[in-house]
């Protein structure tokens, strides 16, 4: 199977330190990705990271105080670093008196989130068929972390 083209991109790995994370971010890695290892093993995950090329950020995907953007604009905007960003809602931007770099990044045809769905079966589609695409909707309540929840 031909291997995706990431070269430029940029990927974000949670539990990137170990286990099936860091072979994903090896693997995105070497498809051209630039990788961001978020764990909470931060000797491991910076090593990853520096291994690759990338970045390493320490994250508990269990706390919604790492998974709230409002909340992270707040502690950017404290401690008054421009070396420092922040993805987050115009909202919070506005609230914590933040200047957006880039507005409507959501849009942009290049920003694209993907989800790797792992089964115990491959499913392979027959020869020929059309591209395989994957259309999750779901409405979430608009408060931070709502994927979490």
């Amino acid at each position: 199977m031909p291997r995706m083209d990431l070269e430029g991109s940029s990927s974000i790995v949670t539990g990137g330190a170990s286990g099936i994370g860091e072979a994903s971010a090896r693997q995105l890695a070497a498809a051209g990705s630039r990788v961001v290892v978020a764990d909470l093993n931060e000797d491991r995950g910076q090593a990853v990271a520096s291994e690759l090329g990338g970045l390493f950020v320490r994250c508990d995907v269990t706390s919604t105080d790492d998974a709230d953007t409002a909340g992270a604009a707040a502690e950017i905007a404290a401690a008054n670093d421009p070396s420092q960003a922040v993805i987050a809602s115009a909202l919070a931007g506005k609230v914590y008196g933040l200047k957006s770099l880039r507005a409507n990044v959501e849009e942009a045809e290049h920003n694209t989130t993907r989800f790797l769905v792992m089964s115990r079966r491959a499913t392979r589609p027959k020869p020929g068929a059309l591209q395989p695409i994957t259309t999750f909707v779901f409405r979430v309540r608009n408060v931070p972390a709502a994927l979490y929840k």
